[in-house]
């Protein structure tokens, strides 16, 4: 899977050690890893001008389009542009995982109740699990586009239905597959 990866970079003194134990736990599992920038400091971050900042920013925006997972290390203090990516990612859907030091919880990032969010604290010894089972959530929480062929008289049913009911023609479609699903569990229930 892609992962894309942010953690407040004016922090990284602190905290950088985590910041490289997530992503090396990430990519010893297989998944690609994507990072916005490779500055080394937050001194670098403030030599930078306000175009290359605005390039910074386009390139996280496209990476978090790109991924399937998005991880957030977000020990307090964090910064206004980790709350923001996380908000981008939930946006667009994607499963996010915030992850923070024990007893460093930021308080805005525990009032998000989001279906999609995984948000867990770890410490030095337990770093490595919390990151893989946050991976195991992320995976369970992600989607896959799947295109198909409709005849017209599929389509002008489906545009029907959608008119009627303002329902969007895909969660229609999803809708029935969830009935399907369920009419073949309770199918299964009788038979047994």
């Amino acid at each position: 899977m892609k992962i894309y990866f942010g953690a407040a970079l004016a922090q990284k003194e602190e905290y950088g050690e985590y910041y490289d134990r997530i992503v090396g736990v990430l990519e010893r599992e297989g998944h690609e890893v994507l990072l916005a920038h490779s500055l080394e400091s937050y001194e670098d971050a403030k030599k930078t001008n306000n175009k290359e900042r605005a390039v910074i920013h386009q390139k996280s925006l496209e990476l978090i389009s790109e991924c399937d997972i998005a991880f957030f290390e977000v020990s307090f203090p964090s910064t206004i542009r980790i709350g923001y990516e996380t908000s981008v990612a939930l946006e667009r859907k994607k499963p996010v995982v915030a992850l923070y030091l024990q007893n460093k919880e930021s308080v805005y990032f525990t009032g998000i109740n989001k279906e999609k969010m995984f948000l867990s604290d770890y410490r030095d010894f337990d770093l490595e699990a919390v990151v893989r089972e946050a991976i195991r959530y992320g995976a369970s929480q992600t989607e896959t586009r799947y295109n198909l062929y409709l005849s017209s008289r599929h389509i002008a049913h489906l545009e029907k239905i959608s008119s009627e009911t303002k329902i969007p023609r895909s969660a229609y479609i999803r809708k029935l597959i969830e009935n399907d699903i369920k009419k073949t569990e309770r199918k299964v229930k009788t038979n047994n």
